[in-house]
């Protein structure tokens, strides 16, 4: 979806140019070029078209993620106990994961333990 729109949004994004507050020093920027050394310097109020562009997907982004995090389904032994999109109750987890465990070997953590070793040494 990213890569279909991103020149649709990034073309309108753009055209928000010298619109919007902001410091000065955000606005375009002109002033004489090779071709015409002459040119006066200056900035133009408003926010430069390409700053709009980050300013926006940065902020679609980040609300996206937002809502995307209360959508997105965990594991199936985690999918009724944390916040989110719940769609099965305990019997179907029970099952889905016992199913996965069946399949793969690795739907239920194995336990481990860490050993801890104390070593001492002696000049003598």
């Amino acid at each position: 979806m990213a890569s279909a729109f991103s020149g649709i949004l990034a073309y309108g994004f753009s055209q928000l140019k010298n619109h919007g507050s902001g410091p000065a020093w955000w606005g375009q920027h002109y002033g004489p070029t090779a071709e015409d050394p002459t040119a006066p310097s200056g900035i133009l109020p408003g926010i430069a078209g390409w700053r709009w562009i980050f300013i926006l997907q940065g902020t679609i982004t980040c609300l996206l993620a937002l809502f995307s995090y209360a959508l997105i389904v965990d594991f199936p032994e985690l999918s009724t106990r944390t916040f989110g999109f719940k769609f099965l109750n305990e019997k179907e987890a029970a099952f889905v994961v016992a199913r996965i465990e069946k399949d793969r070997h690795d739907a239920i953590p194995e336990e481990y333990a860490f050993l801890f070793f104390s070593c001492s040494m002696s000049i003598d």
